[in-house]
């Protein structure tokens, strides 16, 4: 064997060993996805969870009726009404955004839109706030989920 075959042996098995590598990398990038994923999935049922704990305390749940009966608030829950619709307009777009970049399964993305579109247009309180909150984020007023608050529609 001349020096020239062993040199174009040494090619083959260096082409070889870069396709083991690029598939290699692959499947790590692949499995790095994978579990961004999850952790973001798990990060968004967190964030709703902490929405919905969050009427586990007295006065919040005190406030969450009154906007359900529409009574008429003080500054400080009124404050308070638009924090938890901030909150929960936050959690609808990080969950629109891990959709939009196929990081969030079609099924569970509906489910948050379902939950959102449920608080925020369940009672007149939370309508008023959110059409009130939605006004100064004119792009968000686009997404189907707001749709019945920018019409003014109730929940059906």
């Amino acid at each position: 064997m001349d020096l020239n075959q062993l040199a174009d042996i040494g090619e083959f098995i260096g082409g070889i060993a870069v396709l083991v590598t690029l598939a290699y990398l692959a499947l790590q990038v692949r499995q790095g996805n994978r579990q961004t994923a999850a952790n973001l999935q798990l990060d968004l049922m967190a964030l709703g969870n902490e929405i919905a704990k969050s009427a586990e305390q007295r006065g919040h749940a005190e406030l969450l009726v009154s906007l359900k009966r529409d009574e008429s608030l003080d500054e400080v829950e009124e404050e308070q009404a638009a924090a938890y619709v901030f909150r929960t307009l936050n959690f609808w777009h990080a969950a629109q955004q891990a959709y939009t970049f196929g990081m969030m399964d079609p099924v569970q993305f509906q489910n948050v839109c379902a939950d959102v579109k449920r608080i925020v247009t369940d009672s007149p309180g939370f309508r008023r706030i959110s059409r009130e909150m939605l006004e100064r984020f004119p792009l968000a007023q686009q997404h189907d989920v707001f749709q019945p608050i920018v019409k003014g529609e109730a929940h059906s």
